[in-house]
């Protein structure tokens, strides 16, 4: 594709297209969205109307791309195609320029593509590897299997990284009965590459059994590595001789906590400094099952653990105990003297339905624990700081105090102006008058005192727009101002100083504190080059920031801290944690007979499932509230039956042209979403 093909002139007025082109187009954008192709048409803003973001934008792009067989260029620019008539457009420019040769129907260019006539076709063996391995990536990436092709590539179409890659094949190893995984992952970019690597493997696993596999085997395969990843010194080494791969290790239990932090490092992207041997996979790093597998998947690569045993992934909670469990398997390969063709350690896959994790329930409590600052590692002197929040008197407070601390101060004060356009259009301005910050203090609502006994509705939505969306209008603008923001952001609440989680039930929470925290952890999670941390500095005379709270809030912002949760409670600095509890430890709740539950948000989702069990354990009455409208006369809509659902689109469109001028399949889906919602309550 050439950018070049949309021009100013172009994008305003988009050329009459084929309408074949037209029709092929339209059918792919409703396959990717699941909208209607009858409600599609040119004039739809890809983004605004149909609600496509730029990854799939891009996936689009790639699809379209290969289906007319028009070459790809980086110079594309997304912005430049607008709506679904500006990529007709360019297609239909391209198509021209190439003399009509992409303008043959999908199936012909399918039965033309390079991988499809590469000698496997015809093969029965062939067609079903394809047809599995199609199956595990669409398993993985959530892609409908018939939008897939072996020419497409693995992270360039299809967005895949390599946690996800290495996934894949670890499941297709394990699928297939294929031992190893030694191939290095990047090798084989495309779909139709890892389709032709199984086949090839299953041929040599078939003559050549004692070492068959990804890319060990007897026989001289280009290409190919005996790990995923290479050792960074002489250390550890493979070497190829004659025939077989052989493999010299250091024993040393230091040099293989370096190597398993290496790995661990790598695929959760946490700095190797900063991990410890007593930290847990899940709790205090968050590791989920899938990066636990691919984790352990690497590491049967890299070391040849678990030869003759299989490992339950679930028993190894801590760093420290993978550490041991690869050091322990270095001592049972010495006193056996196993070389490189024993098997490779079976890591169970979550995603395959033959084999189940067998794990232990895992019961945690956050805790406030007492910690204190592990030195500064940010001096205010040469940093630019703004100061925000929803209080002026609060927000000159605090912008006054840093104003002697750092090379200078912005302020900015959030206001409820009925909607989001006017605040939009205030952080627009402020955000072109400055151009440089190092650190955000955001004072949030200090110094505004709320009764809840006596808050009004319009209060609260004021105060709701103030604690979400205010904070996500400015965050977003931001955003765009800066690719990767690489800020300090310091959020400034009041609780109990443990938030929320104090032991003493006299303290009153205020809600909106939670939802300001609740928001500034999500965006420490998507701003991953910034530190954002949330200060709890418990419940004071006013609410007030006071003499006491300013070097406080100094200090915090210079401060070397892994924490993001910080509270302060009865003058003592603290973190939180989570803390496992034995089930040992609890104790029987007796429920009454014709007990009363009320559950907040049980219609829909894992909330109901647990109230159906509830319901079923318990002889009760049952209180449900939600926010969700119940829908009057709606039909029960069957699921998996797209004919009928595009029906009931395409009537839920016709009935919004009686109110609005102008209907768009996002406002279609947002009244299909409803109604499947209402539906699922009341057939609960």
């Amino acid at each position: 594709m050439n950018a070049g093909a949309a021009t100013s002139s172009k994008k305003d007025n988009p050329q009459v297209a084929d309408e074949s082109i037209v029709d092929e187009i339209l059918g792919i954008y409703s396959e990717i969205t699941r909208y209607p192709k009858d409600m599609l048409d040119l004039n739809m803003e890809i983004e605004a109307d149909l609600g496509i973001d730029t990854v799939k934008q891009a996936t689009i792009l790639s699809i379209i791309s290969e289906k007319f067989n028009i070459p790809q260029e980086d110079s594309i620019k997304l912005s430049n195609y607008p709506t679904i008539g500006h990529v007709v457009s360019l297609v239909q420019a391209r198509c021209a320029k190439e003399d009509g040769i992409c303008k043959e129907s999908f199936s012909a260019h399918a039965k033309n593509d390079d991988f499809r006539d590469n000698g496997n076709t015809g093969s029965a063996a062939t067609g079903n590897v394809e047809e599995e391995v199609f199956k595990v990536i669409s398993e993985i990436t959530k892609y409908p299997a018939d939008i897939l092709e072996r020419n497409m590539e693995m992270e360039a179409d299809l967005g895949i990284d390599t946690v996800k890659q290495a996934t894949i094949f670890s499941i297709l190893g394990e699928k297939f009965g294929i031992e190893g995984n030694g191939a290095n992952i990047s090798q084989y970019k495309t779909i139709g590459s890892i389709v032709d690597l199984v086949n090839q493997s299953l041929k040599l696993k078939s003559s050549e059994p004692v070492n068959a596999g990804f890319g060990i085997t007897n026989s001289n395969i280009d290409n190919f590595e005996t790990t995923t990843y290479k050792a960074q010194s002489g250390k550890e080494a493979g070497e190829r001789v004659g025939n077989k791969v052989e493999v010299h290790r250091e024993n040393n239990e230091k040099d293989v906590e370096e190597k398993v932090l290496e790995i661990i490092s790598e695929i959760t992207k946490y700095p190797a400094e900063m991990l410890e041997r007593d930290m847990e996979m899940e709790a205090d790093l968050g590791i989920d099952t899938v990066k636990q597998a691919t984790i352990f998947s690497l590491l049967s690569e890299k070391f040849d653990i678990g030869k003759n045993e299989r490992i339950n992934i679930s028993e190894y909670k801590t760093i420290g105990s993978i550490i041991e469990l690869v050091a322990g398997s270095f001592k049972k390969s010495e006193s056996s003297n196993e070389d490189a063709k024993s098997e490779v350690a079976v890591v169970e896959s979550i995603d395959d339905e033959d084999i189940n994790i067998e794990r232990d329930l895992c019961l945690q409590i956050p805790v406030f624990l007492e910690k204190q600052a592990e030195g500064t590692d940010f001096d205010l002197k040469d940093k630019k700081i703004w100061v925000v929040g929803d209080n002026e008197k609060q927000v000159q407070k605090v912008s006054g105090y840093f104003a002697k601390l750092s090379a200078g101060v912005e302020e900015f004060v959030f206001e409820y102006l009925g909607d989001g356009a006017e605040l939009e259009r205030k952080v627009a301005d402020f955000l072109s008058e400055n151009h440089k910050v190092d650190a955000i203090i955001d004072c949030t609502h200090f110094g505004t005192l709320i009764d809840f006994d006596k808050i009004s509705e319009n209060e609260q939505d004021r105060m709701l727009f103030l604690s979400s969306e205010a904070r996500f209008i400015f965050y977003k603008a931001l955003a765009q101002k800066f690719s990767e923001p690489r800020i300090r952001i310091l959020c400034v609440i009041s609780m109990d100083g443990c938030h929320g989680y104090s032991q003493n039930e006299q303290v009153g929470i205020d809600p909106f504190y939670g939802a300001l925290s609740g928001f500034y952890k999500g965006l420490g999670k998507e701003w991953d080059k910034s530190t954002v941390r949330i200060v709890d500095l418990g419940q004071g005379k006013g609410n007030v920031l006071d003499s006491w709270h300013l070097p406080v809030l100094a200090q915090e912002l210079q401060n070397r801290c892994d924490d993001y949760e910080i509270g302060y409670c009865d003058g003592k600095r603290g973190v939180i944690k989570l803390k496992n509890v034995e089930r040992s430890s609890f104790k029987q709740m007796n429920i009454p007979d014709n007990a009363h539950f009320v559950i907040t948000g049980g219609g829909n989702g894992i909330t109901s499932e647990i109230t159906k069990g509830l319901s079923r354990r318990f002889k009760a009455k049952f209180t449900i509230i939600g926010r969700t409208e119940l829908l009057d006369g709606s039909e029960v809509i069957l699921e998996g039956d797209e004919a009928y659902v595009n029906n009931i689109k395409l009537e839920i469109q016709k009935r919004l042209e009686k109110t609005y001028e102008r209907v768009t399949p996002v406002m279609v889906q947002k009244e299909f979403d409803k109604l499947v919602k209402s539906n699922s309550i009341k057939s609960f």
